[in-house]
């Protein structure tokens, strides 16, 4: 498991507070395979459902995730191809290796808080905002309205770069979509929005 939270942050595509509501037996037998509520999301919200698949089965080298009906924990987790038709548990799947993924009880978690609710409150919401975030906030950086445009971002969301950065935005907001499987991205075929530069950053108007 990786060792901090900033590592496991980095590393995740979803990162969030979560409640086991059942856990299943994997091949081996161990209670690795779990459906978990989803709670409060720092991270891939775009991706997530209400209640997502949590497989964190292992391997005759590798110990398994075992997981306990009403338990609560923070997740930091690897996308999954989406368990269309495998069975009874929620299509959305989630991996929790225990060697490369960071699953921590809630009562345990206070550094893991303080890191997540710090980066929150100091990012103006960047990573909260965008699915995993693009590489760089100065791409985001302006200092009047003019300089801003939109660009249609991860699962459809529109997003606002400086002009100069938006061939970078796009480039890597296509790269992103091919590996991610969207909850619903219909629902954010909007028009394009109306921008601003607030506080020196180019944001799409509430």
């Amino acid at each position: 498991m990786p060792k901090s939270a900033a590592e496991a942050f980095y590393q995740a595509d979803a990162v969030f507070i979560g409640t086991v509501r059942l856990a299943e037996k994997d091949a081996l037998g161990f209670d690795s395979l779990a459906i978990v509520n989803v709670e409060s999301v720092w991270k891939g919200n775009s991706i997530l459902g209400p209640e997502i698949t949590v497989d964190g089965s292992g391997d005759t080298l590798h110990r398994a995730h075992i997981f306990q009906h009403g338990e609560k924990d923070i997740f930091y987790l690897r996308r999954l191809p989406d368990r269309i038709g495998q069975d009874s548990m929620p299509q959305i799947a989630f991996r929790a290796d225990p060697a490369l993924q960071r699953v921590v009880a809630l009562e345990k978690a206070t550094d893991d808080l303080k890191f997540l609710d710090g980066k929150i409150a100091t990012e103006n919401t960047w990573e909260n905002r965008l699915l995993n975030g693009l590489p760089s906030c100065r791409w985001q950086i302006c200092t009047v309205n003019a300089e801003c445009v939109a660009v249609k971002g991860i699962c459809g969301n529109w997003e606002a770069v400086n002009a100069t950065f938006e061939k970078d935005a796009e480039t890597y907001i296509q790269e992103r979509n091919v590996s991610v499987n969207c909850v619903d991205p219909a629902a954010h075929q909007s028009s394009k929005p109306a921008l601003e530069c607030t506080n020196l950053i180019c944001a799409v108007q509430q």
